[in-house]
Formats: C-alpha cells, structure tokens, sequence
C-alpha cells in the first residue's frame, strides 16, 4: 500500500469530536497474547498457570486470590471460544514524538528508540512478540495543509502516544535471538492506528486511521474511530 494512498481522518481542533479521547480503551494484555499464540500454534493453553504467574493474582490477599482467579479463568476460556485468526485484534500502545513538517504538509512519528517497535511478553517461561508488519509505512503521515500540521504540533507537545491495533496472522516455526532473548514471534497485521497527545490515555486525538480492508471488524463509522479496543483486558504494558 503506498503511503500517499493512505485514507486518513484528522480531526480540527474546534470540532466537538477532538474533544474525544481513548480514557476507556481495554488494551490486551499477555493474556490475549497467550490465547492468540494457543490458537494459532495449536500448543493447550494452561489457564491455571497463567493466572497463578499474573502479577495481579500474586499481590492480591489470600482471601481475594479465590475471586480473581474464578473470574480470570472465566474471562480467559470466553476469550479462547471467541478467537479467531484474522478477525481478533490485539491493542497496544507506544511511547512516541510527533514533529510537525510543513513542506509539505506532514506529521513525522518518531520512536524513543533506534528500530521500530516490538511488543514481547512473558508468558509462562517463553517471551512471546508481537511484530507489526509495516509500522514504517507510517512514520511519516502526509496531511492535507499547514493548518493541519498546526495543530498536529500544538496537541503534540510534550510527546504523544501512539496506540495500535494488531491483527496476528502467522507465528514463526522457530523462535530467533533479539537482543539476546529467544523470542517466539508473532506477526501481525495493522488494522488500525491512533495518535493521542501526551502520554495519558485521557489525551486527545490527534490523527487517526484504519485499513479500509478491516472496516468490518469495527462498529462504528470509519472503523470505529472511537470505539473502543477488541482488548479484552485491562492494565496494559507499555513499552
């Protein structure tokens, strides 16, 4: 898909729908991620384990260890009967700077870090890594003027957060070495990509765009722009 194809909506700062923002988004969890990986690998997933390595569970008292347990296994064997590859996203959210260009008119996404985002989780002894498939399509965001690119550098001030829909298709046969971790890959395609001013989920949106070829997978107009995640937990790690 080339870049300067790409159907994005951004939103004016004066319209009441800026005023919207991300405060309510379930993001995935390593849970999602378990389930995910269970599926597509045909490896059994052990619920059990799973909830007694959360970290949630082990600081909980013994006396609501019982509770969050029942509840957890009842949420996790819901997630694993609706799972199905190519049609459950996983939500993640990333750090980023937005640096405005104004010839010609654009929003540059830059990372705290040298490469491009990976998301690897601990899961019962293996580190199990989301691997978006072309995040650097979307590093550099043509947009439709200078006004645009104004207010892409007012709300992005003090940095931004960058928050992606992930939609695994394929796992690796063999693990490889990053960073000197084995880590079991996962990829996974973008389905839909959101930029919030500031770090907190509370900020604003500033830009925002889903692949046309995942509309169905959303609710609401142009893919659900402010619905919320397909995460079905809350509490996410952030990289």
């Amino acid at each position: 898909m080339r870049l300067g194809l790409i159907i994005f909506c951004f939103l004016m700062l004066a319209s009441p729908a800026m005023a919207q923002n991300l405060a309510n988004t379930r993001f995935s969890t390593f849970y999602d991620v378990a389930v995910a990986y269970s599926h597509m690998t045909g490896e059994p997933l052990n619920i059990d384990a799973l909830i007694f390595s959360d970290a949630t569970y082990q600081n909980k008292s013994e006396s609501d260890r019982l509770k969050y347990f029942t509840s957890m296994k009842a949420q996790v064997e819901e997630r694993q009967s609706k799972f199905t590859t190519g049609s459950t996203p996983i939500t993640v959210r990333v750090p980023v700077m937005v640096e405005p260009i104004y010839k010609p008119a654009a929003m540059k996404i830059k990372y705290k870090t040298r490469e491009l985002p990976y998301f690897p989780f601990d899961i019962l002894g293996k580190t199990i890594t989301l691997m978006p498939d072309n995040l650097d399509q979307y590093t550099l965001i043509p947009l439709d003027d200078q006004n645009d690119v104004k207010r892409a550098q007012y709300l992005g001030t003090g940095g931004a957060t960058l928050v992606l829909e992930l939609l695994p298709h394929y796992v690796a046969p063999e693990p490889v070495m990053m960073n000197n971790v084995k880590q079991h890959i996962i990829m996974a395609q973008i389905t839909r990509l959101r930029v919030l001013a500031g770090a907190s989920m509370s900020g604003k949106v500033i830009w925002s765009y889903t692949d046309p070829q995942f509309d169905h997978l959303y609710d609401s107009g142009l893919g659900g722009l402010y619905g919320g995640s397909s995460g079905a937990f809350s509490n996410p790690p952030t990289y």
